[in-house]
């Protein structure tokens, strides 16, 4: 596309041939005139001119015109020197503008990466809701014992709200005296499981905090520490990430892709 300096150059350069033309053509009008003038008053006679004084005067009578031409060529190829530079500024100018573009597009596809990342990320993070109820029934010989000797049994419940998670253990703190099941390979989306464990005596303090170890579903192991913040309830409290690749977000963000692609409509 050519730049207004452009356009202006190039209609200069036009304007210039024009009136090269038209100087021309006004020039041999006037001579010729003139030579018609000064024939009719007797001044001049062609055939009393020698052939050299012919060629002198032709030679004579185009000189000006030839002087007149290669003033008009130097004046041309500024013209045109001056519309390349001009081409030129507009070429760097819409490589720039190129190269913003260029620009835009990664950064934009930087971002868009960087959310598809996040959003990878908050998928497969782990959603473990968990409360502590009480257990009935006792072991036979619990009769027997005083309120502060008597084992009592509680059942630590955690359902799975997100994505599933894989190698999950659990510890309690305070320990309690026994605790049950206290690792887990698998547990899937939406699933719940049960630990059990036992406190002795009924003015035992329950544990207050629960750490959980895990990893999702592409290897990233997660550290949870929960509290209890209301009776029987488990909140979490901090969640964090102690290995991560995000590499391992794209390939897994791929294949999700691929797969909604393939999948029937």
């Amino acid at each position: 596309m050519t730049t207004q300096p452009g356009k202006l150059e190039a209609k200069k350069s036009r304007n210039l041939y024009k009136v090269g033309l038209l100087v021309t053509v006004g020039y041999f009008a006037l001579l010729i005139l003139t030579i018609a003038a000064l024939s009719h008053l007797g001044w001049f006679e062609w055939k009393k001119i020698s052939l050299n004084e012919v060629g002198d005067f032709l030679a004579g009578a185009f000189s000006p015109v030839a002087f007149f031409w290669l003033i008009l060529g130097f004046l041309q190829q500024g013209h045109e020197l001056q519309l390349q530079v001009a081409e030129m500024a507009n070429s760097v100018s819409q490589q720039k503008e190129m190269v913003d573009v260029s620009r835009a597009v990664l950064e934009h596809e930087r971002t868009q990466a960087e959310h598809r990342q996040l959003t990878e990320m908050k998928r497969l993070q782990p959603n473990l809701h968990i409360r502590i109820a009480s257990k009935s029934g006792l072991s036979l010989d619990a009769g027997k014992l005083g309120p502060e000797n008597r084992p009592y049994k509680y059942s630590l419940t955690t359902k799975n709200a997100g994505a599933r998670v894989l190698d999950v253990e659990f510890e309690l703190l305070p320990v309690p005296q026994t605790m049950h099941n206290t690792q887990y390979s698998l547990i899937e989306s939406g699933a719940e499981i049960q630990l059990e464990f036992t406190c002795i005596g009924r003015d035992a303090p329950l544990p207050s905090d629960l750490i959980v170890r895990c990893k999702n579903d592409i290897g990233h192991l997660y550290l949870l520490t929960y509290h209890v913040v209301r009776r029987g309830h488990f909140d979490l409290k901090a969640m964090e990430l102690l290995s991560y690749d995000p590499q391992d977000l794209d390939r897994t963000a791929d294949r999700g892709n691929q797969n909604a692609q393939n999948s029937p409509m």
